[in-house]
């Protein structure tokens, strides 16, 4: 199973330390060279962790690995240990595309709350301050429209806020950096805190759609 999974013959693999033929996990402790040996020297073992890995023709998959150690029974030291690997690139990928797909709804809610809702409302609103123009200043009617127009603005800014939160990051334009500084000024305005953003924008070729926005929540 490992050969095909491998695209190696058994000649190739067999007698030799799995990390000569494909990308090992790196030791956390650098006095070991690979994740086996420090396992081994800790007597420890890995259940269902989840890597990205290396393989020999240069593609990376996802691994959900298991990592068992042998013991002597007669002394109970530590002799071998047996690595399970199960394939869940497929199962990552599809994970990823239900997330992007949940994304690229809620991006269109988002605009067209933004640009449907929000356009029509910033348009009522003009046409009250145009209204308000031509009623008498000191009129109660004049009044009373003041008071719609400033409920109108309230709820204005809250569908913003709503469609801010289903499409944060107006990534053409701006991008996650930019998105995060506005979102500090926010929290600044609500809260009263002194906000700071440190770190150099991201170029979006770099970090791409998902990765972005995934950041930003």
């Amino acid at each position: 199973a490992m050969s095909r999974a491998l695209g190696l013959g058994g000649e190739q693999m067999i007698g030799r330390r799995p990390d000569s033929f494909v990308q090992a996990a790196p030791s956390p402790d650098p006095r070991y060279p690979s994740e086996d040996d420090w396992l081994m020297a800790a007597g420890l073992e890995i259940r269902g962790t989840e890597r990205l890995g290396r393989m020999p023709d240069g593609h990376y998959v996802w691994w959900q690995r298991w990592k068992t150690l042998l013991r002597d029974r007669a002394t109970g030291e530590v002799s071998g240990l047996v690595c399970t690997v199960r394939d869940i690139t497929e199962q990552r990928e599809l994970e990823r595309a239900a997330l992007e797909a949940a994304e690229n709804e809620r991006w269109r809610l988002g605009s067209e709350l933004h640009d449907g809702a929000g356009g029509t409302l910033a348009g009522i609103d003009m046409m009250l301050s145009a209204l308000g123009r031509r009623l008498d200043a000191g009129g109660g009617e004049a009044q009373e429209l003041a008071q719609i127009q400033e409920t109108l603005r309230t709820a204005m800014q809250e569908l913003k806020g709503i469609a801010r939160g289903l499409a944060p990051v107006d990534l053409e334009h701006a991008g996650l950096h930019e998105a995060l500084r506005r979102m500090l000024e926010q929290v600044e305005a609500a809260s009263g805190l002194r906000c700071r953003l440190h770190g150099d924008p991201v170029p979006f070729t770099l970090l791409g759609a998902g990765d972005s926005t995934q950041l930003y929540r």
